[in-house]
């Protein structure tokens, strides 16, 4: 009994350090974001929790990284995700920002649906170095993908919102369907559908 009691209490470890929360488990470590994490190297899979405004400039993530409903992200400045950045309904109005992610570089798949404020993918402060596939679909609110170049499929569906595909390089197929508002140009790619053909 006293053996399982130690095992449990040295699974269970959390520190604050910087912008995170870290906590050590049987599964390995996790972080969530709890503000700023510009500069850093996590070693971890990253979490943003609801209401939380996670920013990095300069930031390498050696893990997934995972936006929670209500949680906001912000990346830019030469930034390194070497996972996956996936994000479901993110943000909390149609003023501020729920996911912007520019010139940086992620090595993983990009998933980004039912955001309620601005998604913006390589706008605003220059294009990324996206490793895999992109899918920005059923968003509420302004949505770019921009100035990207993408070693993989993009999608782009179903955003309520205006909706702006430009100037993105992308190596496989770029499918663009049923979205609000919308502008396409400049994108090169091997297939393109819908409304980006």
């Amino acid at each position: 009994m006293r053996t399982r009691v130690l095992a449990v209490l040295c699974s269970v470890f959390i520190v604050v350090s910087g912008g995170v929360l870290i906590s050590n488990d049987a599964f390995g470590v996790t972080q969530s974001c709890t503000g700023s994490i510009s500069g850093q190297t996590i070693n971890a899979n990253l979490t943003v929790p609801s209401g939380v405004t996670c920013s990095g400039v300069g930031t390498t993530i050696n893990g997934n990284v995972a936006v929670q409903p209500g949680g906001r992200l912000l990346i830019s400045g030469n930034s390194f995700i070497y996972g996956n950045l996936s994000s479901s309904s993110a943000g909390t109005d149609p003023l501020g920002f729920s996911i912007t992610f520019c010139d940086s570089t992620l090595s993983g798949t990009i998933g980004i649906v039912g955001s309620a404020s601005p998604v913006r993918v390589g706008a605003l402060c220059g294009g990324n170095a996206l490793g895999s596939n992109v899918n920005v679909s059923n968003n509420l609110a302004e949505v770019s993908l921009a100035n990207n170049t993408i070693s993989g499929n993009a999608s782009v569906n179903d955003n309520t919102g205006p909706t702006a595909v430009e100037n993105n390089k992308v190596s496989g197929i770029l499918s663009c369907s049923g979205n609000g508002g919308f502008f396409s140009a400049g994108n090169t790619f091997k297939r393109g559908y819908g409304q980006c053909a």
